[in-house]
């Protein structure tokens, strides 16, 4: 029997990393997402939209840690759970109910640029590149162990929009790159640099 993935993703990286797994074929059991906030422009794609036109359940909690959400979750038996840009944190209760882990698509090179916005960061320092990594969830934000990253140049006179641009394709290749490993159990992880 395929692993079962319980997905949660937000923004146009969680719409593109789901929509492979969706090409792929393998067992979705739901998409975890946000509600679209009235107050913030939605210029980018999200993943709810495609979810719902594959016929999977999707869930906008408003804390996925409560035990009420944690019960429901369970029900669905993921053997994976990957994030793509969804917002909040995810406890380790929640992501202990998957046997083969829990797994975040970040979008900065880490162990630099940790949390919210971390394209917006990366253009306020001056970085040269940008990039997307895949590591393992643990209870801190963005620090567990690193899969995979890839990376992309950017130029001093990008805007953060068009930076994000650059690096977007990046999440989905990683995911591609490493999701057999994933749902094989077989990932190599690379501890991150703290000093960093």
């Amino acid at each position: 029997m395929a692993p079962r993935i319980l997905f949660f993703g937000y923004s146009e990286v969680g719409h593109d990393c789901l929509a492979l797994l969706l090409e792929r074929g393998d067992e979705v059991v739901g998409l975890v997402t946000h509600e679209d906030s009235p107050g913030e422009k939605i210029w980018f794609r999200t993943p709810a939209a495609l979810a719902r036109a594959h016929g999977l359940p999707v869930f906008t909690p408003e804390d996925v840690n409560t035990p009420a959400w944690q019960e429901r979750f369970a029900a669905l038996r993921p053997d994976l759970i990957l994030s793509a840009y969804y917002r909040k944190m995810i406890g380790t209760r929640l992501l202990d109910l998957a046997r083969l882990g829990g797994w975040n698509v970040h979008g900065s090179l880490l162990p630099k640029y940790r949390g919210r916005a971390p394209i917006n960061w990366a253009v306020l320092h001056g970085e040269p590149r940008v990039g997307m990594t895949l590591h393992r969830m643990v209870r801190r934000a963005d620090a567990g162990a690193i899969v995979d990253q890839e990376a992309v140049d950017i130029s001093a006179r990008d805007t953060a929009e068009q930076a994000f641009r650059k690096a977007l394709p990046c999440a989905r290749r990683v995911l591609a790159r490493q999701i057999d490993a994933l749902l094989a159990g077989t990932a190599r992880e690379t501890p991150q640099d703290e000093s960093q």
